[in-house]
């Protein structure tokens, strides 16, 4: 009997969806490379980036804050302060952390302070990008091609579940461009992503 050949199968395998192209809901969607994107929507996504930098310092201080709330002895060890003591409730809070320029009291001071300004830029964001990223999609409506969103507040037009799925990607895409931007973030609603809230699956 001659031997086998191995198997070529790829069953078992997942397969990664192409970065420029994935499926929505309906049809699937084409995205901008950043060298692609037209200097309009660049811009775009420049000056709200300049404008959430502090507000992006400010999620990661509370991110932080909040860890060593929960863990008070991680605390000495994260700002390098003294040898932890016998008691885990105590540290130094004057302690700076890292390369911040913040102590660890003023982190813990940060911990939930979001604004309702920093909550509307965090969205403008999410939106902003599906209007930048997205350069074309295979959705139709009524058997014609539909009409891509030609600025943000169209894109605020869209249903839930198409935004959820444009949102998610066009998110991956900045992060890609800009990764200490630290997008994915909760303002402090249920779902700041969609401009509707959780829609079900």
């Amino acid at each position: 009997m001659a031997p086998r050949k191995p198997s070529t199968s790829t069953t078992n395998k997942t397969k990664q969806p192409p970065l420029y192209r994935t499926p929505i809901p309906g049809g699937s969607a084409t995205w901008f490379k950043k060298s692609e994107l037209p200097v309009i929507r660049q811009r775009e996504l420049d000056i709200i980036g300049t404008r959430l930098a502090p507000v992006f310092k400010k999620i990661a201080l509370t991110d932080m804050a909040a860890s060593l709330v929960k863990s008070p002895a991680a605390a000495t060890v994260a700002v390098e302060t003294a040898p932890a003591t016998e008691s885990d409730s105590v540290y130094d809070g004057s302690a700076i952390i890292g390369d911040s320029g913040i102590t660890l009291d003023e982190a813990m001071e940060l911990s939930g302070v979001l604004t309702d300004e920093d909550a509307r830029l965090l969205y403008r964001l999410n939106d902003l990008c599906i209007w930048a990223y997205l350069k074309d999609w295979t959705l139709k409506k009524d058997g014609q091609p539909r009409p891509l969103p030609t600025d943000v507040d169209e894109v605020l037009e869209l249903e839930p579940k198409l935004y959820d799925a444009l949102q998610k990607h066009a998110a991956k895409l900045y992060n890609m461009q800009d990764p200490g931007s630290a997008f994915e973030v909760d303002p402090g609603v249920e779902n700041p992503a969609s401009p509707t809230g959780d829609s079900d699956a």
